[in-house]
């Protein structure tokens, strides 16, 4: 049988980045046959303010997530790393 792909989509709120990549991963490492993808959803710079993700660009950047089979997808910016 192949592997299970599993995306764990979460907020970057309060979080830095090394925890946002690494976050659960080790605990489906030691299930086995399961490979662990996070999305992270960020907030959008505009207006010289920020906003949180409209439910479009949400469900637009999990598809894209989901379709790139990164281990980590970030949808939006989270700070320096920005990505869309």
């Amino acid at each position: 049988p192949g592997r299970t792909e599993f995306y764990h989509v979460v907020g970057s709120s309060g979080r830095d980045l090394a925890t946002l990549r690494d976050g659960a991963r080790g605990e489906f490492d030691a299930i086995g046959g399961i490979s662990y993808h996070r999305i992270v959803l960020g907030f959008v710079e505009e207006s010289g303010g920020r906003r949180w993700l409209s439910d479009r660009e949400i469900s637009e950047g999990t598809v894209r997530a989901i379709a790139s089979r990164d281990a980590l997808h970030i949808v939006g910016s989270i700070g320096a790393e920005h990505r869309q």
